[in-house]
């Protein structure tokens, strides 16, 4: 899915006609993944199944604003039977930054005085989650595509004045 219309892309370079629609539409689709793969983020929407350290209380999910939290199964040995599933009152999802937060201790609990670090137990936590179709934040549907690749739109630099 395009993070903005080809109107739109359009109305940013001030190109009218349809004679260089399929060379923008070529331009727009590489600017897009130019632009979630720096971001290191899917703007499509869409399920997303990300594992992570269950060292740690919170989860950073790498797509966001989350709708709906699928599962979340906790398990040392990366099995996830189905006993392994963290009931949804247990955790709060902060879904406007992607973060999930276990309300009561570590998601792989530990015996007192044991400080291990939130990256230990790596892949111990599995998530399921849902984004909404096209839920591109403002930030990035402002900028169009085309402009943050080309470099146009951009504001103008000065030449420093020699001293």
């Amino acid at each position: 899915m395009p993070l903005d219309t080809l109107s739109n892309v359009k109305l940013g370079l001030a190109v009218t006609g349809t004679g260089d629609d399929a060379l923008l539409a070529q331009l727009q689709a590489s600017a897009d993944s130019f632009i979630e793969t720096a971001c290191g983020r899917n703007f499509g929407g869409g399920t997303f199944t990300e594992d992570h350290p269950g060292g740690g209380h919170l989860l950073f999910l790498k797509n966001f604003p989350v709708a709906a939290v699928g599962s979340i199964k906790v398990d040392a040995t990366r099995v996830f039977p189905a006993d392994s599933l963290v009931p949804a009152v247990d955790y709060i999802v902060h879904a406007d930054r992607g973060v999930i937060e276990l309300l009561d201790g570590n998601f792989i609990p530990t015996l007192p005085g044991w400080n291990v670090g939130r990256n230990a137990f790596p892949g111990a936590v599995r998530v399921v989650y849902t984004l909404a179709t096209g839920a591109v934040p403002a930030a990035v549907s402002k900028r169009t595509p085309i402009s943050s690749a080309t470099g146009t739109g951009r504001r103008k630099r000065t030449p420093r004045q020699a001293s």
